[in-house]
């Protein structure tokens, strides 16, 4: 994840396609790069020559008059792509543009998606390299969720990324917002000057308060789906990601299912409990191996011990939210990695984004369509 920060920069930066990489890690850089690259042959015969034209212009390989000609497997190339795009628009375009085309059913999914809700989906302007449009944190996020909840055989940083390209829009968390205050200030100030006795108080205004209620319980709603998927992907990232761990310190987790007779302020301990006990596990996987000497080894066992009781005691701590799934398989090698969120209001099958919008009319049809998140913004806020 790249530790550099959007406060200083400005909307048309933003709209940039050099902006995107701030989002990626390098390792999930070097994966779009690579996958671009070895596309090229797949992609149409326009894309296809804009990349090689782009890589003949400004990627110099020695012992290669033509770098089109180097094989893609070629680490040199691939590296040199990876550390240029960052200044390079014409070749960060072209990479993108091969990308898109060598990922025909994600491409589908997504713009199903996005068609299916209204959103945004004419893509950027690839002529000037830029998306057309920010869009808040938030708000991609819960989208992006979504997609890759329905459709998880994709990456959620392929979805993500492709996400952006099929929309057309970048998420930015230094989008300028108005204030909540500067939004109400003037309302609540022409209240003030209406009579006691006008008829809107019992009319127009009663009618605001019920629909402002009605918003709150649609906003908790929202929260609460929200953040029931991301307890439920926490959950699987820990067994798919420390499946040897999480047995040999004979951690349930896997078996564990949200009680959803617990309120929000749980669902939050919950949450919160699941993301302390990944962060201990990353830590204890580093020492996890024995060390070639014996006074590394030492410190590595010292540190595994207090690891282990801090695990534990967390564990203990977090089961108060959980019940065991019955149905989850008794086998070690068997056990779903995804815990299941039982009851209505906490049902995370629930189509995601269904929980903001009634869908009168299906006919649009339906829509088609893991290793930690590379691509990701939750160290730019």
């Amino acid at each position: 994840m790249s530790d550099l920060k959007s406060s200083n920069v400005s909307a048309a930066n933003r709209l940039n396609f050099r902006y995107v990489l701030r989002f990626m890690t390098g390792k999930y850089r070097k994966q779009v790069v690579t996958h671009a690259l070895a596309s090229r042959t797949i992609a149409s015969a326009k894309t296809k020559a804009s990349l090689e034209e782009a890589l003949d212009l400004h990627i110099k390989i020695p012992g290669f008059r033509n770098t089109a000609r180097v094989p893609h497997t070629d680490p040199r190339l691939i590296a040199k792509v990876c550390e240029d795009i960052d200044q390079l628009d014409r070749l960060l375009g072209a990479i993108l543009q091969v990308w898109i085309e060598a990922q025909e059913q994600l491409r589908e999914t997504v713009s199903n998606y996005l068609v299916r809700f209204g959103l945004p989906n004419d893509g950027p302007n690839f002529a000037k390299y830029q998306f057309t449009n920010i869009q808040t944190v938030d708000t991609w996020e819960r989208d992006t969720d979504a997609i890759h909840y329905r459709q998880s055989e994709f990456s959620r940083d392929d979805v993500a990324l492709m996400h952006c390209l099929v929309s057309g829009c970048i998420p930015s968390v230094n989008e300028e917002k108005r204030s909540i205050d500067s939004v109400f200030a003037p309302v609540i100030n022409y209240l003030r000057q209406l009579p006691s006795e006008t008829t809107e108080w019992n009319t127009t205004i009663r009618e605001f308060e019920i629909e402002l209620e009605n918003l709150k319980i649609e906003k908790k709603k929202e929260y609460e789906t929200s953040l029931t998927f991301k307890l439920k992907s926490a959950v699987s990232e820990i067994v798919e990601d420390f499946g040897e761990l999480v047995e040999f310190l004979d951690l349930t987790i896997g078996s564990w299912a949200f009680d959803a007779s617990c309120d929000l302020s749980s669902l939050q301990s919950a949450f919160e409990s699941v993301e302390k006990i990944k962060s201990i596990l990353i830590e204890y996987q580093a020492v996890w191996e024995r060390a070639p000497r014996m006074k590394e080894e030492q410190r590595r066992r010292n540190k595994r011990s207090q690891l282990e009781d801090e695990i534990q005691k967390i564990h203990t701590d977090a089961r108060q939210y959980f019940v065991v799934d019955s149905k989850s398989p008794k086998s070690e090698s068997d056990r779903s990695t995804m815990i299941c969120l039982s009851g209505d209001k906490l049902d995370a099958n629930r189509e995601f984004a269904e929980s903001k919008i009634d869908i009168a009319d299906s006919t649009i049809g339906e829509e088609t369509g893991s290793e930690s998140p590379k691509f990701s913004t939750e160290d730019l806020g």
